[in-house]
């Protein structure tokens, strides 16, 4: 193998090596993840929330939804206010036992989803008899059926979400360096 040789598959297999690292989701997985919420998942609170705020690891696009159920399983939560990467969604009533707050986030820098889900504990003696009340607002359907409701989903685990943007860099890093060692002009 000559030295020009030997100094092409180097740069063939350093290329590739760049391109199969471009295309790993590591860049991906922090995508919309929460850094922060109030109240914190896992912890306990003496009443129920007025609002629930989300910070995440990157700005929020529309489309973006936080659901909040109450320990009654009855959807509380109002409509959403995005503020680049904080969302926050206020709160009507509820009652005491554990909620669920679920949250699909759409990325507005490359628009890729994740959905999360945390839970918290609200502090209290829970009355799911009532059907209705100042501070809830009546339902149709309280049953634990939760079809029409979206999934709890880890991201990590769903294997649906694709990292578009680091195929793309890795797609076109591939191509470069192929075209750079096809060399038409060099005709040996």
């Amino acid at each position: 193998m000559t030295g020009r040789n030997a100094l092409e598959a180097l740069l063939t297999l350093v290329g590739a090596t760049i391109a199969l690292l471009l295309c790993l989701p590591g860049a991906a997985l922090a995508h919309g993840d929460i850094r922060d919420s109030s109240p914190a998942a896992g912890t306990q609170v003496t009443k129920p929330p007025k609002e629930v705020g989300l910070i995440l690891a990157e700005p929020a696009a529309r489309g973006s939804s936080v659901v909040v159920t109450d320990g009654c399983e009855r959807e509380v939560s109002g409509a959403l206010d995005i503020q680049r990467d904080s969302l926050k969604t206020p709160i009507t009533g509820g009652e005491p036992g554990r909620w669920l707050v679920r949250l699909r986030s759409i990325s507005a820098l490359d628009g890729h989803a994740t959905m999360e889900a945390f839970t918290f504990k609200v502090g209290g003696e829970k009355d799911c008899t009532r059907e209705d009340g100042d501070d809830v607002e009546p339902e149709t359907d309280i049953s634990p059926d939760t079809s029409s409701r979206a999934p709890i989903v880890n991201p990590d685990e769903e294997g649906t979400s694709f990292p578009v943007v680091p195929f793309a860099l890795g797609t076109v890093a591939v191509v470069a360096v192929a075209l750079a060692v096809r060399r038409p002009w060099d005709k040996s």
